[in-house]
């Protein structure tokens, strides 16, 4: 009766932190993740994560911002890195798809769309900490949210 206990707590314990030996293994593949950010903001990303760290992504955000709403939609080439559970995510190319404001939609190209979007993504790392990971759920603490693999 006292090794099936144990085996629970330890079970449980692994995936609360997110740490175990293949959690690398488990993080690898396609990710549909989603989250919410403040005052009606809301972001849903489609993440690759791949071996030897790389990481693609493509993210659909609508965000307001005053009296405006942004929808954003870009997609991202990058690099990822796990110790224990925290998870590393660095921006190495970003590129937008679609940029609108209050219904209107701007060239992606523009360079004042490039300055805000790329400006504040390109060569930026983020550390989110895994709170759960197994084969078909992804928690995360930070602005990810909760993913899903399908």
């Amino acid at each position: 009766m006292r090794t099936p206990i144990v085996a629970l707590a330890l079970g449980a314990t692994l995936i609360l932190t997110g740490c175990n030996e293949d959690s690398e293994g488990l993080l690898l593949g396609e990710w549909y993740c989603s989250s919410s950010m403040g005052e009606g903001g809301k972001a849903n990303e489609r993440i690759l994560y791949q071996e030897g760290g790389r990481r693609q992504s493509l993210m659909e955000m609508i965000m307001p911002v005053g009296d405006n709403t942004f929808e954003v939609r870009s997609r991202t080439e990058g690099r990822w890195s796990l110790d224990g559970a925290a998870l590393t995510e660095v921006s190495d190319r970003v590129q937008v798809v679609n940029f609108v404001v209050d219904g209107r939609e701007l060239n992606p190209d523009d360079p004042l769309v490039q300055s805000l979007v790329n400006g504040g993504i390109e060569g930026l790392g983020t550390t989110f900490t895994i709170e759960q990971l197994d084969n078909k759920v992804l928690v995360m603490s930070g602005s990810r949210g909760g993913c899903i693999r399908q």
